[in-house]
């Protein structure tokens, strides 16, 4: 979309009352325009996050975006290994470039700066480590299980099939170790922006392999393509598009049908951004705890 049709979207969603905004890709830092995109959102009063794998950020990009209005981005950490965060992503050097991103963020943006650890088997006994190396960056560690098939051509929307990563009932020990070890670290005062029920919910999932729940997709959470196609989650493809009609199309029956249809027939997930958003609205406990994590922010009463 061009940044005259994004403006079109933002007035759309500002009438639907939509709070929050990601901005993420592919990676949105490819974007000549992102600054000016980020400046629009903010005008319209959305708080905005960027989602972005961290390689093209420098100085000049996040100080003009952070004077647009950004406060809050999320980068990704899968491993402090360098080869193997290396291979996982078909990179070079991702670790140093994640480390020298982190501090040019902390360095301008004053909002939640997060990074996304895609639980795995390859990095289940490190876990606690990133969170402290992410601590000491003065950014949140985000730990979100990795969705992979069970087997090599098993249906289903995970993202493919990798032996490496996929975990076996023999290493539950080892992340059960891991997770309880991260729960202790959250009462601590370590910036982990999971809530204790997801991270709880996780290692559910770690031991039974199910992650069906009661999915709000579609209507609490939706999905804007890069063509204005509107799906319930990523996962899917669009219902209706944001260009035409939509508002109209969005609040009919016919789409609530459509949409109850793919959460019905879909398995689940364990997706932080769907279940937290989730738990925030629906769960008293989490909604305080998260309230109380911003607190320990602007007070600065994190663990030293």
């Amino acid at each position: 979309m061009i940044i005259e049709e994004i403006e079109q979207c933002a007035k759309i969603l500002k009438e639907l009352k939509v709070p929050n905004i990601v901005v993420t890709g592919g990676e949105p830092l490819l974007r000549s325009d992102i600054v000016d995109i980020v400046r629009l959102l903010n005008k319209y009063g959305f708080s905005v996050r960027l989602q972005t794998n961290g390689t093209l950020v420098n100085e000049e990009k996040i100080k003009a975006l952070a004077d647009a209005g950004l406060k809050n981005i999320t980068t990704s950490l899968d491993t402090l290994d360098e080869k193997k965060f290396d291979w996982i992503c078909r990179s070079k050097d991702l670790v140093q470039k994640i480390e020298k991103s982190l501090d040019i963020m902390a360095k301008y943006l004053d909002g939640f700066i997060v990074v996304s650890t895609v639980v795995s088997r390859i990095n289940a006994s490190e876990l606690p480590e990133i969170v402290k190396f992410v601590h000491s960056k003065r950014a949140y560690s985000s730990l979100v299980p990795v969705h992979l098939q069970k087997t090599e051509n098993a249906p289903g929307f995970c993202y493919g099939y990798n032996k490496e990563m996929l975990f076996s009932r023999e290493d539950f020990p080892e992340i059960k170790k891991s997770y309880a070890e991260i729960l202790k670290m959250k009462k601590e005062g370590y910036r982990i922006i999971n809530s204790k029920k997801f991270l709880n919910d996780s290692l559910e999932y770690f031991r039974t392999g199910n992650y069906a729940w009661d999915c709000k997709a579609g209507k609490r959470i939706f999905v804007i393509y890069s063509d204005g196609g509107v799906a319930p989650c990523g996962v899917f493809p669009p219902l209706i598009n944001i260009k035409s009609n939509f508002l109209e199309k969005f609040r009919s029956a016919e789409y609530e049908e459509s949409a109850r249809r793919i959460r019905e027939g879909c398995s689940g997930c364990i997706f932080a951004c769907w279940r937290e958003t989730s738990l925030f609205i629906d769960d008293f406990a989490t909604r305080m705890e998260q309230m109380m994590l911003y607190l320990r922010k602007k007070t600065s009463t994190h663990h030293k």
